[in-house]
């Protein structure tokens, strides 16, 4: 069964290994989100996103943490209470919540250690 998310359909993906279960259903939306965060990233210049095709390729990531943050914004505008909040955000204010995301994916990680 596919999944609807910011109005397009995803089929999910799912992974077994004998023995092992499957993915869990919040694993597949997690990987499905950092996919298409990395795809259609929000902080993204506004002219990638006036001129967006799908054959156009989107600015990469810079690391790990990068691509982790934009995967979270993603699945962030997907939730009904809060998406509008990232509507009509301007290029500097939305580059700024990535990074800010990023940063603290990434002293998150530091501290586990």
């Amino acid at each position: 069964m596919p999944y609807f998310r910011n109005g397009c359909s995803v089929a999910p993906v799912q992974f077994m290994v004998i023995g092992v279960s499957m993915e869990s259903e919040q694993e597949q939306l997690a990987r499905m989100s950092l996919h298409a965060g990395n795809e259609y990233p929000y902080d993204a210049s506004d002219e990638w996103r006036e001129l967006y095709s799908s054959s156009r390729q989107a600015p990469p990531p810079h690391d790990w943490a990068h691509a982790a943050a934009r995967g979270i914004v993603y699945d962030l505008q997907d939730r009904r209470s809060i998406k509008d909040g990232f509507l009509r955000v301007d290029e500097e204010v939305r580059t700024k919540i990535v990074k800010a995301i990023a940063e603290i994916i990434r002293q998150a990680d530091l501290s586990s250690r």
